[in-house]
């Protein structure tokens, strides 16, 4: 990884309800993200969460004892990932996950929640596998039901 992240978005301001600007400072984070990993196989396809559930299993072993503003920079990608194949919009949610990205409205509700996932697969490791995590988030969408996935 090169550079500074400078992922504190969430420490300057607390997530509001679908605002445009919220969700254009979600996508440059992520974009930040991806490139301070030089590309490194993050497109923003579903298929590269394989990758980057590789970078954050690096950072895991690692044993990093701050990792938060990665967790930060992995959970925007995973929303930019999502909000590219799905659309939707961010509404604030937790303590946990500050931010939701809900998708399917007003047909249905899918609120997928990325941050408390990126920084559980930092601290705890494989059982936070982020593919496995979207692929609950595509079939809660394809099955058109109202879901949070965490």
């Amino acid at each position: 990884m090169k550079g500074d992240l400078d992922m504190g978005l969430f420490r300057r301001r607390r997530a509001t309800t679908g605002t445009d600007e919220l969700a254009d400072e979600m996508t440059a984070v992520a974009m930040r993200f991806a490139a301070a990993y030089d590309g490194d196989g993050l497109d923003f396809g579903r298929e590269s969460l394989v990758r980057l559930d590789e970078i954050l299993d690096g950072v895991h072993r690692s044993g990093a004892q701050s990792a938060d503003d990665v967790a930060m920079g992995a959970a925007c990608y995973v929303f930019e990932v999502a909000r590219r194949e799905f659309g939707g919009r961010f509404l604030a949610f937790d303590e946990q996950n500050p931010v939701v990205l809900v998708v399917g409205e007003p047909e249905f509700r899918v609120g997928l929640c990325a941050i408390g996932k990126t920084r559980g697969r930092i601290t705890l490791g494989a059982e936070d596998h982020i593919p496995f995590f979207y692929e609950g988030f595509v079939q809660a969408v394809a099955a058109r039901r109202d879901a949070t996935i965490v």
